[in-house]
């Protein structure tokens, strides 16, 4: 019994060793040990190691008809809050919040007593400066003809014509103190710039009014024209302009009018990256208020190329910068672009991607820039 089982224990060992020496040659001949996965076996090649299983769309150049949809507030076209140039003491406030006022219509003034006092101090320095204008040019006439006789000197003339250019210098710095004492008297009545509306009154009657720094006594406002102040993707930064139509709704007056882009900013916010525009529309018969909330639609020009991507695809690093993945040469590569207008749940791409680019659209989370990768097939 003893010598069979040393027997069995041997033809074991032997054919453990055959085993073994069977797999070296069939992996050394090249015969795999299992069938490759399916995927493999499509492709005609192994996946490499470590390689990130991916999906990818081949984009496409498409015909898009663009429509740019945002919004934003109407504003009135034309604000102010106004000051004077002079200080005082309010004295009268001739309009209340909400009064319409006219150009030039006096809407506060105030205590113009020392402003009147001012010009009349003026009005009697020029008087005076003239009488004494007056008087010189008497005494030159009569110096001028007793000279002709010989009978004063020429040096008399000389000291009347140098009092005569004094006495001119006078008259004018009291004509120009005089202008400049009515004008204080007319910077004390504060006046509209434009037609509009009032819309705050900032103090009261018996206050102080410092000129410097300037006190701001009330604000309005031209609500007639308005402007809608939106922002605007950056994608779309040359596919709008001024002088483009926009169809601007205000659900809160109930009204659909034409608008007209009037501006568009050269300044792209670094944060947002948007930039302003603005489109003015009529306001004449004052249904829309301004501050009103606006929907704008602006169609834009038709391009034969487009290439659009989910938005979902679309990743952005530490320095906000818009970036996709794409499989190139059996690795995932970061492409930054600059996405545009959006189109349902798609988005335009401006620039960074191109027709024939396979974008990947299986889970990037966890990609890098050079990992390697395997297309699985194209996604579902």
């Amino acid at each position: 019994m003893i010598v069979l089982r040393q027997s069995v224990s041997i033809l074991s060992v032997i054919g453990l060793v055959a085993l073994a020496m069977a797999c070296d040659r069939s992996s050394s001949a090249g015969v795999p040990l299992s069938p490759p996965s399916k995927a493999a076996a499509d492709r005609g090649t192994t996946s490499p190691a470590g390689a990130v299983p991916v999906q990818v769309e081949v984009l496409k150049g498409e015909t898009h008809a663009g429509v740019l949809e945002l919004s934003g507030k109407a504003l009135p076209a034309r604000e102010s809050i106004l000051s004077l140039g002079v200080p005082g003491l309010i004295r009268e406030i001739l309009v209340q919040r909400g009064d319409r006022v006219k150009k030039d219509q006096v809407l506060l003034r105030l205590d113009r007593t020392g402003f009147k006092l001012g010009v009349q101090q003026a009005e009697a320095a020029l008087a005076g400066a003239n009488a004494q204008l007056s008087q010189l040019s008497t005494e030159i006439a009569r110096v001028n003809r007793l000279l002709a006789d010989g009978a004063a000197p020429s040096a008399a003339l000389d000291d009347l014509k140098a009092k005569n250019e004094g006495a001119t210098a006078q008259a004018q710095m009291a004509a120009v103190s005089l202008e400049q004492a009515k004008k204080a008297l007319r910077d004390a009545e504060l006046r509209a710039p434009f037609d509009a509306v009032v819309t705050d009154i900032l103090k009261e009657v018996g206050e102080q009014a410092p000129a410097m720094p300037p006190t701001m006594l009330m604000s309005i406002a031209d609500s007639s024209t308005l402007e809608v102040q939106v922002f605007v993707p950056d994608g779309a930064a040359g596919r709008i302009q001024v002088g483009d139509t926009a169809r601007v709704t205000v659900d809160a007056s109930g009204l659909a009018v034409t608008g007209e882009v009037v501006f568009v900013s050269d300044v792209i916010s670094r944060g947002a990256r948007t930039f302003e525009s603005r489109i003015r529309i009529d306001n004449r018969e004052g249904r829309i208020k301004g501050g009103a909330f606006a929907r704008v639609r602006i169609e834009l020009p038709e391009r034969g190329d487009a290439v659009l991507i989910p938005v979902s695809r679309i990743r952005r690093d530490e320095d906000n910068r818009s970036y996709a993945f794409v499989a190139e040469d059996g690795v995932a590569r970061r492409r930054f672009i600059v996405p545009g207008i959006m189109a349902g749940t798609r988005v335009v791409v401006d620039e960074g991607l191109a027709p024939g680019d396979r974008l990947i659209v299986s889970e990037t989370a966890g990609l890098d820039d050079g990992q390697a990768v395997v297309v699985e097939g194209p996604a579902d």
